[in-house]
């Protein structure tokens, strides 16, 4: 459903949006970090799937310096902003260029959403992840922007807004692909904007735009463009126009030595040599 090409360009062109237009990524990702803090582990090796400017990937630097810590983009000057003591991968997350059981920690903040597999994103992340390694994420559940799918509703049938995965499907996927034990939580952030300009203007900014791929090909027009903002203003309340967010939390752990994992659509178990010497020996 997603035209991956088309969300990629939308975000090289969100880079020279100032700073302020992510306040909302960045609270989402300040809260998955928060929540991260709960670990006690020390890894060696974090992966920031999705990096964007890479602020989460500094932050990680920091908090870990013994760690190295990979900042993994496919918008390749996404990787031009990064900071000191963070390596920049340009590739996609669905195909992550580091060998299995080789990361410790996958941090990954608003990405699934993006995606056009997020299945396939998370079985390239459960092959990473070494045994019992860790893995942080944010997604974007079905009610995020509701108020502007319900507005575009009364000028077409088209799609205008990214139909957002479900947190139970996100949790099947977590399971399918081998890793333990997810947590997932949802947590419904509310913005407002004085009128419905802003709003477009900050998705414009964030490179949150309509990359459907059955979206409406044709120019909006003023009278289209009009009808979807009249749309936007019955739910003006207090002076202000809401935006919904419903942001998914999840966290879960890699698969423990020998369980399988799915890799191309096979299940692959894998085992090290001395696990193999010692189950002999018994």
């Amino acid at each position: 459903m997603l035209d991956t090409d088309r969300a990629r360009q939308f975000m090289i062109r969100a880079m020279d949006s100032p700073e302020e237009s992510t306040a909302v990524y960045r609270e989402i990702e300040n809260r998955l970090l928060e929540r991260m803090s709960w670990s006690r582990q020390s890894p060696e090796r974090i992966v920031d799937l999705g990096c964007g400017r890479g602020q989460a990937s500094a932050h990680l630097a920091g908090r870990f310096p013994d760690a190295q810590v990979l900042a993994l983009d496919h918008a390749a000057p996404m990787l031009r902003q990064l900071g000191p003591g963070v390596v920049g991968l340009c590739a996609s997350a669905e195909r992550i260029p580091l060998r299995s059981a080789s990361v410790d920690t996958v941090f990954s903040n608003l990405l699934l959403p993006w995606c056009a597999d997020p299945g396939a994103v998370i079985g390239e992340i459960c092959r990473v992840l070494r045994p019992e390694g860790s893995l942080w994420f944010t997604s974007l559940g079905p009610d995020t922007l509701t108020e502007l799918r319900q507005a575009w509703s009364r000028v077409d049938a088209y799609p205008h807004v990214h139909p957002f995965v479900d947190m139970h499907h996100i949790g099947d996927a977590l399971l399918s692909a081998g890793l333990q034990n997810p947590v997932l939580e949802v947590e419904t952030l509310t913005v407002t904007y004085p009128d419905p300009l802003a709003l477009m203007r900050e998705l414009k900014q964030l490179g949150a735009q309509n990359a459907h791929r059955e979206r409406f090909r044709g120019l909006t027009g003023q009278q289209r463009m009009a009808g979807m903002m009249e749309g936007l203003e019955s739910f003006r309340r207090d002076g202000a126009i809401p935006a919904t967010c419903e942001v998914i939390y999840g966290h879960a752990w890699g698969a423990p030595e020998g369980l399988p994992r799915r890799e191309q659509g096979m299940d692959v178990a894998t085992f090290s040599v001395d696990s193999l010497r010692r189950s002999a020996r018994r």
